[in-house]
């Protein structure tokens, strides 16, 4: 049965407690070949404590239930009233067979309705009867009161046979240890073949290489997971417990820069690397000696960790003495970039850890690190140390999280090994690791309620304290708010415009359009893959835009240069009769007025004092008179709709707003003269709104009067608007309505007006500071923020996972994609 290991974890988890002592005369009955055992005294309470456990509720579809009842169907029938020992044996290829030892009257299975005795045999001067239910089959034999079930009669053959045999020494010593009315004892070598059934894809974890018996008892309440209890080993064997043989266990760091995206971490500790060189050494016993290079480097280090993502590994140190660690590195390295500030090193020497520490690490070929305070991490792309620089920064790693810190309250404070997973997002990972009829079923478990599962090892005198915990989260949505860089992704030159969205209509998820200063457009996807690039002749004016030129919802890229009106697909070719090419100058960004919202699209060309209009064909709109500015326009015109009347609003160079009607007529006279500020025009309380150079507040009602509000604003103000939200930046006084917020001393971007969802966001960049903010319509600034970030961000539900996302400017030439959990 290939679906036991989950079966073993599942009862460790919700075996329940009674009162009564266990009978030690049980243990002589066990199979030799057990992998795993559990001791409990009330099978009975421990069966419906596993039927009403809240994460079975939370995952009912999970096909492995069904199996569960279906190999414990025949427990139904019968009535366990004394301690029982329950133990999961492998037999066969691939399969795994489970017993059951307690003390029961035979007569109470041969009386319980719906069992048929089918057959009865002697074996060995005893009896084996075959018992059946409508569903399952199993045998059963009484030896000195004793009685043993299992759905294997090989099993309770080999039983039989080894009744006179003497009970290992090892399974006695780990029995006697455990205390608790809920026990599991794990045979290392013979649960091996159970696990390798269960994770045929398994590279991480060998059981039978840890230690040879490990012993815990389970305290189970509220819902949550605690076990704790040794781990022997055989100090003959090479076995990774013995390899913390007279160190001492330290405090772990490595949650300090752990981001909140990875899947989990591992990490050891050691106080004297001479004892833990000669111990790997004896680990690896048909090796000679490690001769070590920089030997001194590992002599100031006392914590090694690896942080495992989805698609990639980190390997952690944290150092005792960071500057003469540093230069020991620097000996075989060479600065090759900075990253926020950050230096990033090229590494020579990319197995270090990997020869030094395995089977411990098992990262090879590292080729860049970098120093945060007193922790160097190294990896095998530049790319993973950005995005640990970039959570460190923005203090979104593990150890900030309330969530961990209570998982971790059951621990010592001190390990020798300490491994943690965070569950949602290490289930993807371990479902690549299971056989393949488990595979979708283990992507689709729900965690919520359960965010990690952490082991603690602490090395003792010739065995190892353990402590296990899995514990329901006390603060609900604790990760709610939650900011995490997701992914960045570096260009060959610095970013020249600011990053937009595009909606992938296969998909219908977004992906971000950008330009470099060597003038190449980049689609990028929301994971941070460059999907293409296009050399274009000259820079882009102003921004792409999104359009469906042909009413099918597959979206191309609009856009203008100085001398071209470019229409792309979404594999960056050109759309005919597109690109359209001008004699005379482009002067501002292309316009796109969609009047009716039903995509008949009017593209607007601005060249100098003159407005040109074409359709989706290419072709000049000649109901569109407009004769020209009377002096050059100073903005892209901007399509407005109030009720049911379209204006088309621009600026020019004498101080003018002209607002038209389709036709390119004048439909309301703006008599005054205005001097403009840089800012758009928008919709604001049934007004045209902007500010002039003043920094007053300018509405303009559809009769053309016009009304100043005060604002107070400095020269170099910024605004954006929609009919019921306005937002201005100011020095660093930004408004959002009503609501005044003072920001700290910087140099910000334009603030921006989000809606997505129904939910109204505003963002703005300080550059100067690298810090992005973004505040709801109230004003409030969202949790976790600033994060860093260097120029205006586009924001919206990328992915469709219900969370918001945004992409940013981090360094010259690189964007960061970050997710709002």
């Amino acid at each position: 049965m290939k679906k036991l290991l989950f079966g073993f974890l599942l009862i460790a988890i919700f075996a329940c407690e009674k009162d009564r002592p266990i009978n030690s005369d049980l243990i002589n009955f066990v199979p030799k070949s057990a992998g795993v055992i559990i001791k409990t005294s009330d099978f009975n309470s421990f069966r419906e404590h596993l039927r009403a456990n809240n994460f079975v509720q939370a995952n009912l579809k999970f096909s492995f239930f069904d199996s569960l009842k279906t190999q414990f169907v025949f427990t139904d029938f019968l009535n366990f009233k004394k301690p029982v020992l329950l133990s999961f044996s492998p037999e066969g290829k691939g399969k795994t067979v489970i017993s059951i030892i307690t003390k029961m009257n035979q007569a109470e299975f041969l009386l319980a309705d719906g069992l048929q005795v089918k057959d009865s045999i002697s074996y060995d001067e005893h009896f084996i009867k075959e018992l059946a239910t409508d569903k399952e089959k199993f045998f059963f034999t009484e030896i000195n009161g004793v009685s043993i079930l299992s759905n294997s009669k090989l099993i309770v053959e080999n039983v039989i046979r080894q009744r006179d045999f003497p009970v290992s020494e090892d399974l006695i010593h780990v029995y006697n240890s455990t205390s608790s009315k809920v026990s599991v004892l794990l045979n290392h070598k013979n649960a091996e073949e159970i696990f390798s059934n269960i994770l045929p894809n398994n590279d991480f974890l060998s059981l039978e290489k840890i230690g040879s018996w490990t012993a815990l008892d389970l305290d189970l309440s509220d819902g949550n997971l605690k076990a704790n209890g040794i781990t022997i080993t055989k100090n003959e064997e090479p076995q990774i417990i013995n390899i913390f043989k007279d160190l001492n266990a330290l405090p772990n760091e490595i949650a300090k820069v752990t981001p909140l995206n990875a899947t989990g971490f591992h990490a050891f500790t050691y106080n004297d690397f001479s004892i833990l060189k000669k111990n790997l050494d004896h680990y690896h016993v048909n090796r000679d000696p490690a001769k070590i290079e920089n030997e001194n480097f590992f002599k100031l280090i006392n914590e090694v960790g690896v942080i495992s993502f989805e698609d990639e590994k980190v390997v952690f140190a944290n150092s005792t003495g960071i500057i003469e660690a540093s230069e020991i590195l620097s000996t075989s390295a060479e600065l090759g970039t900075t990253y926020r500030e950050i230096e990033i090193y090229k590494l020579s020497n990319g197995d270090l850890f990997k020869k030094v520490f395995a089977p411990l690490v098992k990262v090879g070929s590292l080729q860049f690190y970098a120093i945060l305070d007193h922790f160097i991490v190294f990896s095998q792309e530049q790319s993973a140390l950005e995005l640990i620089i970039a959570n460190y920064q923005n203090e979104t790693v593990l150890e900030k999280q309330e969530f961990y810190k209570n998982s971790l309250e059951g621990l010592s404070n001190e390990s020798s090994i300490l491994a943690v997973s965070l569950n949602q997002n290490f289930k993807e990972q371990f479902a690549g690791y299971v056989s393949s009829e488990l595979k979708s079923e283990v992507e689709k478990l729900k965690f919520d309620a359960h965010p990690i599962t952490a082991l603690q090892i602490v090395y003792d005198s010739h065995f190892a304290h353990v402590h296990a915990v899995m514990t329901k989260n006390k603060i609900k949505s604790s990760s709610k708010g939650m900011v995490t860089q997701e992914a960045s992704v570096r260009l060959e030159n610095n970013l020249k415009s600011a990053p937009v969205l595009f909606t992938n209509h296969y998909t219908n998820q977004e992906e971000i359009v950008v330009q470099d200063e060597a003038n190449n457009l980049y689609l990028i996807s929301n994971s941070g893959e460059i999907l293409w690039k296009k050399q274009l002749e000259t820079p882009i004016l102003g921004s792409v835009k999104e359009v469906d030129l042909y009413k099918n919802n597959k979206y191309q890229l609009a856009f203008s240069t100085p001398k071209k009106f470019y229409i792309l697909d979404r594999n960056g070719k050109e759309v005919a009769p597109f690109p359209i090419e001008f004699k005379k100058e482009i002067t501002q960004s292309l316009a796109i007025f969609d009047y009716d919202n039903n995509r008949n699209y009017r593209f607007v060309i601005v060249q100098g004092d003159d407005l040109v209009m074409y359709d989706a064909n290419g072709k000049k709109v000649n109901g569109f008179e407009f004769k020209k500015a009377k002096a050059p326009i100073t903005a892209s015109p901007k399509h407005i709709r109030i009720g049911t009347k379209d204006y088309i609003l621009f600026p020019d160079a004498s101080g003018r707003l002209s607002i038209l009607n389709r036709q390119g007529k004048i439909r309301v006279d703006v008599k005054e003269k205005i001097a403009f500020s840089d800012n758009e025009w928008f919709e604001h309380k049934k007004s045209f709104a902007s500010t002039n150079a003043e920094g007053d507040l300018l509405l303009i009602s559809e009769a053309g009067k016009i009304k100043k509000e005060k604002l107070g604003l400095a020269e170099f103000h910024a605004i954006d608007a929609t009919p019921n939200n306005f937002v201005s930046i100011s020095e660093n006084h930004l408004h959002i309505n009503d609501k005044k917020i003072e920001l700290d001393y910087g140099i910000y971007t334009a603030p921006r007006i989000f809606v997505v969802k129904n939910k109204v966001y505003i963002s703005v960049t300080d550059i100067q500071a690298h810090k992005v903010y973004i505040f709801n319509k109230n004003g409030e600034l969202l949790p976790n923020f600033p994060v860093y970030g260097n120029s205006i961000i586009a924001l919206g539900d990328f992915d469709s996972d219900k969370n918001l996302e945004f992409v940013v400017q981090g360094e010259e030439n690189s964007l960061l994609f970050y997710e709002i959990n």
